[in-house]
């Protein structure tokens, strides 16, 4: 049998073993924190974190003040470790305002600063958004029809 013979069929029993095949790339990002030689680091998906079905991951960053006087960003993961850090940059600042419900989260900290070394926000396809945790939650969303409303 011919190498690329082997091959397809080896893809092609994969793909039946897949119970449902979805369109599109979907990445799941729960919390990661990560220390390396530069420095410490934070990642994770909002929506991700927020439709586990664990209580102790949490990741976001928050602007405080009415003109942009500060942000912070935090994270925890699974295991309960955290990592925070603050920016007065305005660069970074805007970065936290373009989290959404469904951005992944990134930010980090250089070794030697107690300051956000870089935040990098991203809104992609691959992305699922926020889901309703509880069926009251659900049921509180949908209107007179039974139509879900958008949020």
């Amino acid at each position: 049998m011919s190498k690329l013979l082997t091959g397809a069929l080896a893809v092609t029993a994969a793909l039946a073993a897949h119970p449902a095949v979805q369109a599109g790339e979907h990445r799941i990002r729960q919390v990661a924190l990560i220390e390396d030689a530069t420095g410490w680091f934070a990642s994770g998906n909002v929506a991700d974190v927020y439709n586990s079905g664990g209580t102790i991951e949490a990741i976001s960053c928050w602007i405080r003040g009415t003109n942009y006087v500060d942000g912070f960003c935090f994270a925890r993961d699974e295991k309960g470790k955290t990592l925070q850090c603050a920016t007065m940059e305005e660069p970074k600042l805007r970065a936290i305002a373009a989290i959404g419900s469904d951005s992944t989260v990134q930010f980090g900290i250089l070794r030697g600063e107690g300051k956000c070394g870089l935040i990098v926000v991203t809104n992609g396809s691959y992305s699922g958004p926020k889901r309703h945790s509880t069926p009251e939650a659900d049921a509180s969303a949908l209107d007179f029809t039974g139509s879900q409303v958008l949020q």
